[in-house]
């Protein structure tokens, strides 16, 4: 008798437990009717089937997306600064020019998503997607795969200091988890700036999708979920940023998503410049176990002039520049370890890129770097050494 009473108390709670999710689901799907205005949906489609098996226990491979439509300054700089820190490019949507900015960043998610689900990726493979025109990297790929498993989540998205460019007024810059940063960081100024346009005394809350790490299959599923809501709901997405979805992902919570508030995996520059400090002592970069660039000719370059975020006593994998922080990157590139530490640096970290090769992700076609950045490489070799007219924190 007991064992039967058992499986009928098993079968009823477990009846409840799922009565209880579908009531908690359709108030996620359904919630936006009470809102006017853009973000006012009556539906938004499901997650396609969001894994929920762990990571296998061998060492997952890292695919490493750059989403680029040409081979401009800003991308062929942000590809030197992966490439010397050990890191293998995969181009997405390269040579594919919408034909405006809004329309690249449209296509921007169909190429992620087409390349997830090629036969190149394994679910348990890590994957990263990175903005291609104002992000670099400073810390080797290996740490960004160890610090993310290390870490025991699933996908994390990059912080921002403001709600962009979802209603400041609506569910998804509102209905989502506070910043864990203290309450008083700033003073009494903290958190004063508002939503829509915050500053310098708000505590990063929100999504920045030019930054993200998770499994490919959570990944994966992520993708797919986004591509259908464009899909579905055509007239609540203007197109103007891949972030707008992102962001509408994060606040239904129905993704394993977590956000880099402490700054592992990168720092957005825009609005948190006072938070930043550049290392430039020796002894730093050895005693917080940051490793030296070295080549198997020998040379050896320390990684001494690196960012930190001094909040969290970070020193995060990528430097991220958007919005009005772009004029910052001029200055920084001659700040950094790539242009310091040792004589003729610069010389020799570009000798050892030119012949690293990208994957274009359409084709699978394998490209040298000097192929792809000829055009570039002396402006970049004169702008390490010397940022001219640049601006500065």
């Amino acid at each position: 008798m007991a064992r039967i009473s058992g499986r009928v108390f098993a079968i009823v709670v477990g009846t409840q437990l799922l009565i209880l999710l579908c009531v908690r689901l359709s108030g996620f799907w359904g919630g936006w009717d009470a809102y006017e205005g853009r973000e006012s949906v009556s539906f938004i489609p499901p997650p396609a089937a969001v894994p929920t098996s762990a990571p296998p226990a061998d060492p997952p491979r890292l695919h490493f997306l750059v989403p680029g439509h040409q081979a401009n300054f800003a991308l062929c700089q942000g590809l030197r600064t992966h490439l010397i820190n050990g890191f293998a490019p995969v181009l997405v949507n390269f040579g594919a020019d919408a034909g405006s900015d809004r329309g690249n960043k449209y296509l921007k998610l169909a190429g992620v998503s087409d390349y997830l689900r090629s036969a190149a990726v394994r679910p348990g493979d890590i994957v990263a997607v990175v903005d291609g025109f104002d992000l670099w990297s400073q810390l080797p790929a290996h740490v960004l795969v160890e610090r993310f498993v290390a870490s025991g989540k699933r996908i994390v998205l990059g912080t921002d200091r403001q709600c962009f460019p979802n209603d400041p007024d609506g569910p998804v810059c509102n209905d989502i988890p506070q910043s864990p940063w203290p309450t008083d960081i700033y003073g009494a100024k903290t958190d004063t700036d508002g939503i829509g346009y915050a500053r310098d005394h708000t505590r990063p809350r929100w999504v920045n999708s030019g930054i993200l790490i998770g499994y490919a299959a959570d990944v994966t599923a992520l993708y797919a979920s986004m591509i259908s809501f464009r899909e579905e709901h055509p007239e609540q997405d203007s197109g103007d940023s891949d972030q707008r979805v992102f962001a509408i992902m994060f606040w239904q919570r129905t993704f394993p998503i977590t956000l880099d508030y402490d700054a592992d995996f990168g720092i957005s520059v825009a609005f948190a410049t006072h938070d930043i400090q550049f290392m430039t002592d020796p002894a730093y970069a050895p005693a917080a176990g940051i490793e030296p660039w070295t080549r198997e000719h020998g040379e050896v370059i320390p990684r001494t002039a690196v960012v930190r975020n001094m909040i969290t006593d970070k020193v995060p994998v990528f430097i991220h520049f958007p919005g009005i922080a772009k004029p910052l990157m001029r200055n920084w590139n001659t700040r950094l370890w790539w242009s310091m530490g040792v004589e003729n640096a610069t010389e020799i970290l570009t000798d050892d890129t030119l012949t690293r090769e990208l994957t274009v992700a359409a084709t699978g076609e394998k490209l040298p770097y000097h192929t792809i950045c000829y055009n570039h490489l002396e402006r970049i070799a004169r702008e390490s050494r010397d940022p001219g007219n640049g601006p500065s924190i």
